[in-house]
């Protein structure tokens, strides 16, 4: 399957505009000070302070099994200033997070803005523990609550979720792709550079390498011909 994304407008604002994986639309986010549960030590920490730290193990669900298993993430990061919406089980959980971020239902993986009251979504049991198995949480009450710094993590293995606020979230879109790539015309945003310069970024690969190959754009044909050569 192949798949275009746009990229969020996180890009334009830095410097350099060069495209990253954390760039990915409808990847879904959470708010800063969404509590992400560490097995390790039971207890939790805001996913804002988790950010750039990686190695560290959280739990996921595994929907084969529906219990949960330990897995390390490999990178938190923020993923710009968005609005969020404030979810509420009839139980007391509470969430809030992006209107992209999905949750798993009885029907599998749903985003936010298409999830209603009532609907019922996982949640960890009573201890939250490896091993334990999920229960059903269900949806008392969606609204939305503002516009604030938002965060991901993605997680390694094969495990393409985690327990945060004490239920279970999706994690970025990319975690779900086996390649991943950009093509980035510096010339666009540099007029010192030329335009036709493009570079195809690998930027994951499940089964290979990732690395940088340099393309020429042909502007006349809408197309990409053999790699250029820098002058030094």
């Amino acid at each position: 399957v192949l798949a275009l994304s746009q990229l969020s407008r996180e890009s334009e604002r830095r410097e350099n505009k060069r495209p990253q994986l954390s760039d990915l639309r409808d990847s879904g986010c959470l708010v800063g000070s969404t509590p992400v549960l560490l097995p390790g030590s039971g207890c939790t920490r805001s996913i804002e302070s988790l950010a750039g730290e990686s190695g560290f193990e959280i739990l996921a669900l595994n929907e084969a099994t529906f219990r949960f298993e330990p897995q390390a993430v490999a990178r938190v990061f923020r993923t710009g200033h968005h609005p969020v919406f404030d979810l509420r089980t009839r139980s007391g959980r509470s969430i809030r997070a992006t209107a992209n971020h999905k949750f798993f239902t009885v029907d599998g993986w749903r985003r936010l803005d298409r999830l209603t009251p009532s609907l019922r979504i996982v949640a960890p049991g009573e201890r939250g523990t490896a091993g334990a198995a999920g229960c059903w949480a269900e949806i008392a009450s969606i609204s939305p609550a503002g516009s604030e710094d938002v965060f991901d993590l993605t997680v390694g293995g094969g495990l393409h979720n985690f327990v945060a606020g004490d239920l279970v979230v999706h994690n970025s879109i990319e975690q779900d792709a086996d390649v991943v790539l950009f093509l980035y015309r510096e010339g666009l945003h540099n007029r010192e550079v030329d335009r036709a310069k493009t570079d195809l970024i690998v930027a994951k690969n499940r089964n290979g390498p990732v690395d940088d190959l340099k393309l020429v754009f042909i502007d006349s044909q809408t197309a990409f011909r053999e790699p250029y050569m820098d002058s030094d």
